[in-house]
């Protein structure tokens, strides 16, 4: 879908996706006994697309996905800050433990067709073998 936007002086055209190329992620998270921060990521790592902080099991909507391949990266939020917190020396304190979710063919990325919309069961007690 295409649009074009014009202002007194500036003519601009915008291209969205359709609906039907859009993907939707659901994780169902079990075992959710403390606080944690869910994050959807890039298949680089470098960029947070979409995050939630949870304290208890539910599902974990991610709509409006692009063809493409996806992390999930979990994070236990220890501190309950809704922060991924890298420990301090002097303090003593260690760092909160941040583990990537492994998919069932054994790799940390989720290929993400066109159109699909894709559940994933997620059991915090096995990622984290509490």
């Amino acid at each position: 879908m295409s649009r074009q936007f014009d202002s007194d002086s500036t003519k601009f055209s915008v291209t969205l996706p359709s609906d039907e190329t859009l993907s939707t992620l659901i994780l169902c998270i079990k075992g959710a006994g403390h606080r944690y921060i869910v994050d959807l990521m890039d298949s680089g790592l470098s960029n947070v697309l979409r995050s939630y902080t949870i304290d208890h099991d539910g599902d974990l909507v991610f709509p409006y996905l692009k063809e493409g391949s996806y992390c999930i990266r979990i994070t236990s939020d220890d501190n309950g800050n809704s922060m991924v917190d890298t420990g301090d020396v002097l303090k003593k304190l260690q760092p909160e433990k941040v583990l990537f979710f492994k998919f069932e063919d054994g790799t940390d990325k989720l290929a993400i067709t066109p159109g699909a919309e894709i559940t994933q069961d997620i059991d915090i007690n096995s990622v984290f073998e509490l």
